[in-house]
């Protein structure tokens, strides 16, 4: 007897469970959306116009090399933040060596803003770069645009004579990083470029 109910009452179950599986059945359809993709933009600088190295030789404390004169285009494909440091830094008289730099409008007062100035090594290495928007192009650097820098290298007034008949060499750098997002937090991405290497001879 006690068979026969276990057995009925698993068939009422068997049943109960197909009616209610029958009872939850859905149509469905789906559609989709082909061909998603993004395409990343780029940070890209040129160094242009009639520029060199800096060069100067004999100088004694408080003279000046000549101005050289660089442009900045800035060739990516959004604005930027335009920034300058010194490295490969090396000689006895880097200690006492000074770096003007200045920026202004292209084909204006192109010396309109002093943005440097003071001793060469305390631009030395990406951690102590200066930053040369600000001024011209505030707060950055659309694209399509030229940023000019003018710069020169001079003996310290201080100079003592560790510095006589030395020599010191550096390479200047210009870095471009992308404009802060107001979207997004990410850290911008760098793209630096490089001058021919700067030399001041005292002989």
């Amino acid at each position: 007897m006690t068979r026969k109910i276990l057995a009925s009452a698993l068939v009422v179950i068997s049943l109960m469970s197909a009616v209610g599986g029958s009872a939850l059945a859905i149509f469905s359809d789906t559609e989709s959306i082909q061909g998603n993709t993004i395409s990343t933009g780029s940070v890209d600088i040129e160094l242009t116009g009639d520029f060199g190295p800096i060069t100067a030789q004999n100088l004694n404390p408080g003279d000046w090399s000549d101005w050289e004169r660089v442009e900045v285009d800035n060739n990516s494909n959004g604005p930027i933040k335009l920034y300058f440091y010194v490295t490969d830094v090396s000689g006895a008289a880097c200690g006492d060596t000074l770096l003007n730099l200045v920026t202004g409008p292209l084909g204006g007062d192109e010396m309109q803003y002093p943005f440097y100035a003071s001793h060469l090594t305390s631009l030395n290495g990406a951690n102590n770069k200066v930053e040369v928007t600000g001024y011209v192009f505030n707060p950055t650097m659309p694209a399509a645009q030229t940023a000019v820098v003018h710069m020169r290298a001079g003996l310290d007034m201080a100079a003592g004579e560790a510095a006589m008949g030395e020599d010191c060499d550096w390479t200047g750098v210009f870095v471009a990083e992308q404009a802060p997002n107001e979207e997004t937090e990410e850290p911008p991405v760098s793209a630096p470029v490089s001058f021919p290497e700067e030399t001041e001879e005292n002989v």
